[in-house]
């Protein structure tokens, strides 16, 4: 086949078709990770979502949304919150706390350059 054998809204088509098996492929896994990550539900619960989603993908997918799709935005809320408190408390780690006030780290009376001929 060549490319003179194949019009330009053909390519556009199979460019949509192929953008749309993504987004699909995207909320697939999103689905799944959220099932995996309840809390609240018990495995048999999840296996059942599993199944459904498996065995009617579009049908389970889109009732899976529309049925949890405030839980599935508190878990996320929550993982962000979470992962940006582990963030804060590592880089208070790393950078020494800073100040005891809050405020800049203070420095010896004669400046930075005595502080640093002082470590050495």
């Amino acid at each position: 086949m060549l490319a003179a054998d194949y019009p330009f809204l053909d390519l556009l088509w199979t460019m949509f078709l192929f953008f749309l098996f993504i987004i699909w492929i995207w909320i697939l896994i999103t689905v799944f990770a959220d099932i995996f990550r309840r809390r609240d539900a018990s495995g048999f619960t999840k296996v059942l979502w599993i199944i459904f989603v498996i065995l009617l993908p579009y049908l389970g997918v889109f009732v899976y949304l529309i049925a949890n799709h405030d839980g599935m935005a508190e878990r996320n809320i929550k993982q962000v919150q979470a992962q940006q408190a582990q963030m804060d408390d590592y880089v208070r780690s790393v950078a020494g706390g800073g100040a005891p006030s809050g405020g800049p780290p203070s420095l010896p009376p004669h400046g930075l350059a005595d502080a640093i001929r002082l470590k050495r």
